[in-house]
C-alpha cells in the first residue's frame, strides 16, 4: 500500500518508514519543498506511484529494491503495453545483476522466470526460452528441506508463457523476421 502525505508531498509505502534515516529525511524534505505543489497533487494511484519514483529517486534505495519496483510498474501499466516495457526495459539489467549474484533456490527460479517472461515481452523469444530451460531445471528445497527441481507454480506459469509464444509465433518459416 501507498501513503501519501498530500501537504508535504511525501509519498511511500507503508514498510519503508522504518527506513529513513536523518540524512534522508532532510534531503527529502528540501526536495519536496522544492518539488512538490499541493495545487497539483497526485489523485490516480498511477499518478502516485509515478510521484513515489520520483521520490524514491532522493532516497538511498539499492538494486533489489528498484527492481521490485520496476517490476510493480510494469504491472500497474500492463493495459499501457508501452509504458509497462519502458518498466520492463528498467528492470531486466536488475534481474540479470540479480542472477549474477548465484541466488539460491526460490530467489534463483523467480529470477530465471521473470527473465525470461520480460525478455517473452520484448521480444526476444530465444533469450526468453534459454531462461526459462533454466528455470525448469533448477533446484530448491521444499518445506521438509527436500531438494527438488523445478518449482511447479512456476512451471505453470512458464507453460502458459510458451503457449503463448507457440500463438504469438505459430509460424516462424514465412512470417518474416517479427523482433
Amino acid at each position: 500500500w501507498i501513503w501519501f502525505c498530500p501537504k508535504s508531498g511525501y509519498v511511500s509505502f507503508g514498510d519503508d518508514f522504518d527506513e529513513l534515516s536523518d540524512d534522508e529525511k532532510k534531503r527529502l524534505s528540501a526536495w519536496l519543498k522544492e518539488n512538490y505543489d499541493p495545487s497539483k497533487k497526485p489523485e490516480a494511484h498511477e499518478d502516485k506511484l509515478a510521484w513515489a519514483e520520483k521520490v524514491y529517486r532522493q532516497r538511498q534505495k539499492d538494486d533489489r529494491f528498484w527492481s521490485r519496483f520496476y517490476r510493480l510498474m510494469a504491472y500497474i501499466y500492463r493495459e499501457n503495453q508501452q509504458k509497462s516495457l519502458e518498466y520492463v526495459q528498467k528492470a531486466l539489467p536488475l534481474l540479470q545483476t540479480a542472477l549474477d549474484a548465484n541466488p539460491k533456490d526460490i530467489k534463483r527460479i523467480e529470477v530465471l522466470y521473470l527473465l525470461g517472461e520480460y525478455n517473452r515481452r520484448i521480444g526476444q523469444e530465444e533469450k526468453g526460452r534459454e531462461y526459462f530451460a533454466q528455470m525448469k531445471t533448477a533446484t530448491y528445497k521444499d518445506e521438509d528441506g527436500k531438494e527438488e527441481v523445478g518449482h511447479p507454480y512456476f512451471l505453470d506459469l512458464v507453460q502458459d508463457r510458451e503457449n503463448l509464444m507457440k500463438k504469438e509465433s505459430p509460424n516462424k518459416a514465412g512470417a518474416g523476421d517479427r523482433k
